[in-house]
């Protein structure tokens, strides 16, 4: 390994350590580590190298910072390792260059281990993995926001260490245990899992009057300091060792030991740094996804929002955030792609796979049972992206309430019964121009505030459009802001310039359009020749020639499928195009070459009912 972060900062040669320079370096490198494969921008840089005071060149020094850190590891297995992005900087790291990506690797294959029923040999997987910790990591490099990225480190040493227990208990090492259990429970008192373990290699030594007093002083020591009696599990325990229970004997508990230790799946895609304008929802999400699993029911929260308002994307963070109080895996699925919508019965197989199941047969029935019971009593957070329906979803749904499910749709989930509904609406304009600052700097937008503001509004408050005109930009220093906002003023080429790489919002569109009945593509294409900019659900009647109350069903899917914003005025609901979905549903109505009597707005539409 060329660079280690479990412990002192080092970065090495064939066994001989290199010089890293100054503070400023160090830290650089650190959060660089920390976030390895992952992008980390120029904002989040310079927060860790000045914290709440950057200097006016903070940006520059930044890039003099990375040039010395790529000097450090030219010599190295990683002298190409740090690449830039538009909105910052990733290092690019195999996984046997990086000790802590070492750690992971070492973990997952001792959980592949466990699931195989290779104890012996997952309970020294995991003996390697922990004894590459030489201490406090990275405690000689002085960032608060390092030192937060290292408490997430301390998380998943505790996690492993947890596992290692629990494989070493059911190999029957209790009197081995015990004087390490007795040093984790000392530094992590209020533990309640590592007190059962410690309460459980007592009581299987013979001493079932120490496992009991472990009990009752973590018990007044939880009253005393939190108020809160000892968890249900710790309860139970206590119960069992009071009635000397053959369950507590060993190898009684092989089917939960070995369920706890099976194979944990990581899917979650790669979370972004900069997230803009959602602090609000996130926060809103992080208290109701439940952080210690003591719920009555399933929880699930259902994201909706048109596309390209970020709801992946805040799911994706959001599940980051959480994934360390889900110690027995994330799994992630996109349920729709292209206008293609995914079978649930195929996500069950891949979600069974990664579970351990190995090859899956049997109905859709029989793959709900097995997923439901192997998700049963264990702590996994389900994201279920871009759901088309609750069809889709109801069958991904676990049983246990131990586990959580986030979901996204364009449409509102409100047949997932108990769910909590989250609406994404676009940013504010500020929001907008923050992002967009994030991903070009601070600095251009100052030099060209008129032509900002005009291109965050033609951006509509979707962050994927933000997105995308600022990749533009961020790829193409030379251009001026107003250079781009004068080719996105023709709204009949905005579409062609809202386009970069494989982002484009016409896509996006084209995925809601194609998922209407081809009733709702034909009305969708009769408004956007309207002119007035608002209109109320009974003209799809005239538009279609169709019954009033047929048509205002159709208005609803234009709306439930994010083509269409809705406001409540005098109690009439009015409906009105985003600016950018607009020269889309222009596109179509071309395309279509439906007759251009339709340009003549509402008061013609009984001209267009035969068209």
């Amino acid at each position: 390994m060329d660079l280690r972060i479990l412990g002192p900062l080092e970065v090495s040669v064939q066994g001989n350590q290199v010089q890293l320079g100054g503070a400023r370096h160090r830290i650089l490198l650190a959060i660089l580590a920390l976030e390895a494969n992952r992008l980390v921008t120029v904002d989040k840089l310079v927060q860790s190298l000045w914290e709440e005071n950057p200097p006016p060149t903070a940006r520059g020094q930044v890039q003099i910072c990375v040039s010395k850190v790529r000097r450090v590891l030219s010599a190295t297995a990683l002298r190409n390792a740090v690449v830039t992005r538009p909105a910052g900087y990733l290092l690019r790291a195999p996984a046997d260059q990086l000790d802590a990506l070492v750690f992971d690797d070492l973990a997952g294959q001792a959980r592949t281990a466990a699931g195989a029923g290779q104890e012996t040999e997952a309970a020294e997987l995991l003996r390697s993995a922990l004894r590459l910790w030489r201490g406090a990591p990275l405690a000689d490099v002085p960032s608060a926001v390092v030192q937060a990225g290292v408490a997430r480190l301390h998380e998943r040493r505790l996690r492993i260490l947890q596992e290692r227990v629990r494989l070493d208990l059911r190999l029957g090492r209790h009197h081995e245990l015990l004087p390490e259990l007795r040093e984790l429970t000392g530094e992590h008192p209020a533990h309640e899992n590592l007190l059962a373990s410690l309460m459980l290699a007592l009581y299987r030594a013979g001493r079932q009057i120490e496992a009991l007093d472990v009990y009752r002083t973590a018990r007044a020591e939880l009253i005393a300091e939190f108020g809160v009696e000892p968890g249900e599990e710790l309860r139970r325990l206590e119960h069992a060792i009071l009635s000397r229970s053959p369950e507590l004997d060993l190898h009684s508990d092989a089917v939960q030991v070995a369920a706890r230790v099976g194979p944990v799946p990581r899917q979650l895609p790669a979370d972004i740094t900069d997230l803009t304008g959602r602090a609000d929802a996130a926060r809103g999400l992080l208290t109701v996804l439940p952080a210690d699993g003591a719920g009555s029911g399933l929880p699930v929260v259902a994201i909706s929002g048109a596309g390209g308002v970020g709801k992946s994307t805040l799911a994706i963070h959001v599940a980051h955030r959480r994934a360390d109080t889900f110690p027995d895996g994330q799994l992630y699925a996109k349920l729709s792609s292209g206008g293609r919508r995914l079978d649930p019965a195929d996500v069950l197989t891949r979600f069974l796979g990664a579970l351990g199941a190995g090859a899956v047969t049997g109905t859709v029935e029989d793959r709900i049972a097995e997923y439901r019971s192997r998700m049963a009593d264990r702590r996994i957070l389900v994201v279920l992206d871009d759901a088309v329906d609750e069809a889709q979803v109801l069958p991904l749904l676990p049983g246990s309430a131990s586990c959580a499910v986030l979901t996204t749709s364009r449409s509102r989930l409100a047949g997932l019964a108990g769910a909590r509904h989250i609406t994404l609406t676009p940013l504010s304009d500020p929001d907008a121009a923050e992002l967009l600052a994030r991903i070009i700097g601070a600095d251009r937008l100052r030099a060209e505030p008129a032509a900002t503001r005009e291109l965050v509004t033609l951006c509509g408050g979707l962050p994927l459009a933000v997105r995308i005109v600022g990749a533009r930009l961020a790829s193409r220093p030379h251009w001026r802001i107003g250079q781009l906002t004068e080719r996105l003023r023709d709204p009949s080429r905005r579409l062609d310039e809202m386009v970069y790489g494989d982002l484009q919002l016409r896509a996006t569109f084209r995925q809601d359009y194609l998922s209407l009945p081809e009733q709702g593509r034909r009305l969708l294409r009769r408004l956007a020749g309207l002119d007035e900019p608002v209109f109320p659900a009974s003209v799809a009647a005239g538009l279609l020639g169709i019954d009033v109350s047929v048509g205002e069903e159709l208005m609803a899917q234009l709306f439930d499928a994010r083509l269409l914003d809705v406001k409540v005025d005098r109690a009439t609901a009015l409906y009105r195009f985003h600016s950018l979905v607009r020269p889309f549903a222009r596109e179509m109505l071309a395309a279509e070459a439906v007759p251009a009597t339709c340009a003549g707005g509402i008061g013609r539409r009984q001209d267009m009912s035969t068209a």
